[in-house]
């Protein structure tokens, strides 16, 4: 018999929805942090060495692609790390 103070069970298919929702949350933060850095990193280098108009290109077509790769991957890794720290907060979810 149930009684009325039972609480029920947490159901395993929400955990794994979260599961993937954080690393899907982390896989775009990550990307667009670092792929934003790799782009102005980029034309910052080659505009300060270089003296050409066309410095911003290589922020544009090279390091900043390459950033935003580099940031998905590395938030794919981050986000199936498994334990309580490396999961994101969301503000009002108990």
């Amino acid at each position: 018999m149930i009684s009325p103070n039972a609480r029920p069970r947490p159901i395993s298919a929400r955990t794994s929805v979260d599961s993937v929702v954080n690393i899907v949350v982390r896989t775009i933060v990550y990307a667009l942090i670092v792929g934003l850095v790799g782009l102005y990193g980029g034309i910052f280098v080659v505009c300060t060495l270089t003296e050409g108009n066309l410095c911003g290109l290589v922020g544009v077509f090279i390091t900043g692609p390459l950033g935003c790769i580099v940031g998905a991957i590395w938030g794919i890794i981050s986000g199936r790390g498994g334990n309580a720290k490396s999961k994101l907060e969301v503000p009002g979810d108990p």
